[in-house]
Parts: structure tokens; C-alpha cells; sequence
């Protein structure tokens, strides 16, 4: 699970805290000291291949440049770099929830960029593998005509 931590110093910027690249996955982790869990931790910024230059700090709770190159950066961690259809897609609806967040530091976890990105018709599904819901038709690989799985006769 990644924690994006928007820090408002003289300059704003983003923290990536990682927690599945703090170790190999399935490793034993031995109890931190001080009880806090390992992560590996990253600026975020925006791929060169998809902005040669962010000529202006990153921001939020206001619309502007700074809000769009966020915007830009967060997708493209979220989604990949690779995707620009779905990162200018998205953009817009990115830009406009960064620009609502109040003019404090923040700290959003994935979970919640990835719940917005499918409540905005985004496909937010580059690490979450679909988790089936362990009916005989998901299973199976059934299907009928509404989308569930099942034949209608039995839910009549």
C-alpha cells in the first residue's frame, strides 16, 4: 500500500511512502523498535516522458499549473506512465479534487486515489488483481445477460 504525503514547506511537495517496496513480498519482517512499519519512501514527481519540465512547484487547494503537474504525477504513479489515454482522461477529474483539498498537508493512501479514479469511470486496476467474490459463477466464469453471474431462473 502506497501513503501520499503532500508536505506544505516553502515549496510544496509529495512524499511517496511505500510499503510493499520497504522488502521482498512473503519475507518475515522482523518487528520494527519503535513500532513503526518499514517503507520505502520517494518524491514523487512527474515522468520526463510525460512533461519534459515542471516549470512550478506542485500544488493543491487551488487551481493552477502546480495543481496540474500533481495531478499528472499522481496519475501517472497510479496508473502508469505508459497509460496516457487514461491519464488525460482522468485529468480533469484529478485536477478538480487536488484543487478542492484544503491548503494544508495531506496524507491520502492509494486505496482512496483508486476509489476515485473507478467512481470517475477510470480503470484504476494496474495493482489490485480482481479479488473473485467466490460465487459458483465467478468461479466458473458464468455470465448471463445483466452481468451477474447465475441463470435468472434461479433468482426469480
Amino acid at each position: 500500500m502506497k501513503t501520499y504525503r503532500g508536505i506544505r514547506e516553502p515549496l510544496c511537495h509529495v512524499r511517496v511512502l511505500d510499503a510493499a517496496a520497504a522488502g521482498p513480498p512473503f519475507a518475515p519482517v522482523p518487528p520494527p523498535a519503535n513500532g513503526h512499519v518499514r517503507t520505502a519512501e520517494h518524491e514523487l514527481a512527474v515522468p520526463r516522458e510525460l512533461v519534459s519540465q515542471a516549470l512550478v512547484p506542485f500544488e493543491w487547494g487551488t487551481d493552477g499549473p502546480g495543481t496540474h503537474y500533481l495531478a499528472v504525477a499522481l496519475l501517472a504513479d497510479l496508473l502508469g506512465a505508459a497509460d496516457r489515454a487514461g491519464i488525460k482522461a482522468t485529468l480533469p477529474h484529478m485536477r478538480r479534487f487536488l484543487s478542492r483539498l484544503p491548503k494544508e498537508d495531506f496524507e491520502i493512501s492509494d486505496t482512496i486515489f483508486r476509489a476515485f479514479l473507478h467512481a470517475v469511470g477510470a480503470n484504476p486496476t494496474r495493482a489490485l488483481p480482481h479479488v473473485p467474490d467466490g460465487t459458483d459463477a465467478e468461479r466458473d466464469g458464468r455470465r448471463d445477460g445483466d452481468g451477474r453471474g447465475g441463470d435468472a431462473d434461479s433468482r426469480a
